[in-house]
């Protein structure tokens, strides 16, 4: 897989670049504590018909680091790589990817349609998540699952020499995710030993967005795609409904499946995806 360095200002970005010479390109960003190795699926999928641009984050897998980990300062090095390449492009994004793409069809026209997986709009004011306010389940339980993990990983990351000790570590903490998708949890823990130790010392509310706010200016077609809350996905109908209304061209779908749609409802997922672009 052909990877290459992208040197923004604030930290280098690794990506896969796939291109056929076609007029059609899309752009994968994943979701946190992920890294671009997560769209294999999409890529030979997809390989065959457009040019393919797939990134690490900063902080994840082998991009660089950041002095502070927080929404807006993810998104001014991917923003500044789309700059460079200065293309059309379809973005598809999962979680914090979802949301950092939303950012990218708010600014920039050359994005020409934007797919949203599960983005993390648990949250339609800020103040719920910062000062646990008016907080619902759904909030509660994010909270909650952050704090787990961020409470394992900033403990044991230290210790790990290596993959393979990430790997026994985040064995134990994901057992039950292991016996369903041991493939999955072995991804994650090498992802887990290149990361920047950093991304988990972060503020509760790192990750919010005004969803709503965004969307009165997005004019990017848009699908956004959810899963179902009692099965660990993220996205608020609510917010959902009213991003929609603010959009004129979007469409909102929702899959039977937890947080990450695509690789628990693949066909669900791409017969969704392959109708919209």
């Amino acid at each position: 897989m052909n990877e290459k360095t992208f040197k923004a200002k604030n930290c280098n970005l690794n990506y896969f670049h796939s291109d056929i010479g076609s007029k059609q390109n899309l752009f994968l960003i994943h979701g946190w504590m992920k890294g671009w190795e997560e769209w294999f699926d999409l890529i030979s999928k997809y390989k065959g018909k457009y040019n393919i641009y797939a990134v690490d984050l900063p902080g994840h897998n082998k991009s660089g680091k950041l002095e502070e980990y927080n929404i807006e300062n993810y998104f001014e090095p991917i923003s500044e790589f789309l700059q460079f390449i200065n293309n059309d492009f379809i973005l598809v994004g999962h979680s914090l990817g979802a949301s950092l793409s939303f950012l990218l069809a708010y600014k920039y026209k050359f994005v020409t349609k934007i797919v949203l997986e599960d983005p993390p709009w648990y949250s339609e004011n800020r103040g719920e998540i910062l000062k646990n306010i008016n907080k619902d389940e759904l909030i509660d339980s994010q909270l909650k699952k952050y704090e787990s993990m961020r409470n394992f990983f900033l403990s044991n990351k230290d210790e790990w020499r290596t993959s393979i000790d990430a790997f026994r570590s985040i064995k134990e903490y994901y057992a039950d995710a292991y016996q369903l998708n041991p493939e999955g949890v072995i991804m994650r823990s090498i992802w887990a030993f290149h990361h920047d130790k950093n991304i988990w010392n972060v503020s509760d509310d790192w990750v919010w967005q005004d969803a709503i706010n965004i969307s009165k200016n997005v004019k990017t077609k848009t699908l956004i795609i959810g899963g179902n809350i009692e099965k660990g996905a993220v996205l608020n109908k609510e917010i959902a409904r009213e991003v929609k209304k603010n959009i004129n061209d979007c469409q909102l779908k929702y899959i039977d499946s937890g947080h990450n749609i695509r690789l628990e409802k693949p066909q669900e997922y791409y017969k969704v995806l392959e109708s919209f672009i």
